[in-house]
């Protein structure tokens, strides 16, 4: 218990998250806040939002820092078999 209580974790209310994902929604003009709570969250942690979405990523970019992304390719491996970072990302 002493090491986890030595991470440092910021926990968020869940309170403090809907309020933010409100504002964001109201913001951008949406009418719900499901993306809008990934935004939200993206900002209270000071963070940035990375999403394969574009639409998305382009929407919130007055918002939070945002950066699209695509699935990576890898080559697959020797003999036909997948790679170890194929298999994780399948």
């Amino acid at each position: 218990m002493t090491r986890i209580n030595s991470l440092k974790v910021r926990f968020l209310g869940n309170k403090v998250l809907q309020r933010q994902a409100w504002k964001v929604a109201d913001q951008l003009g949406w009418e719900t806040t499901y993306d809008a709570e990934y935004v939200a969250l993206t900002k209270l942690q000071a963070d940035v939002l990375v999403t394969s979405d574009g639409d998305l990523a382009r929407a919130v970019s007055g918002v939070v820092r945002a950066s699209p992304m695509e699935r990576p390719t890898r080559p697959v491996g020797q003999l036909g078999r997948a790679s170890k970072d194929q298999q994780i990302l399948k």
